[in-house]
């Protein structure tokens, strides 16, 4: 059995541990920085909710880092969410594009992906 690859942090769960946890800023004082309240606060730091663009530049207002790199944090969490479910459903495409057609693509028991451009989800 592989060993499940480790889901980068939510931004939100970094934003605790690093400013809230061991910074010592409370929540309501980033929720009020932010200009957002603090419940919708409250759903990011618990991963409820995404960090969009728009927040990814107040949070870099308020935090600092720059807006891509809560950008960065939130798509890698998300990628690596979606990666996980895609695996658990043990999705395959039914066709794929070779030579510029859409072709079926034959099914290979037991043996994962290594299509170029493709990422194995199984890793």
């Amino acid at each position: 059995l592989m060993a499940k690859k480790r889901i980068p942090l939510h931004p939100g769960a970094f934003i605790k541990g690093v400013y809230i946890d061991e910074g010592g800023l409370s929540a309501a004082c980033i929720a009020e920085g932010l200009g957002i309240n603090k419940g919708t606060f409250s759903r990011i730091l618990r991963g409820q909710s995404n960090v969009t663009p728009a927040m990814a530049l107040k949070l870099s207002a308020v935090l600092g880092r720059s807006a891509a790199s809560w950008m960065l944090m939130q798509q890698a969490h998300s990628l690596a969410k979606a990666e996980r479910a895609v695996a658990a459903a043990k999705w395959q495409p039914a066709l794929r594009l070779i030579d510029g057609e859409m072709q079926p693509i034959p099914k290979r028991a037991g043996k994962p992906d290594s299509t170029p451009g493709r990422a194995n989800i199984d890793a």
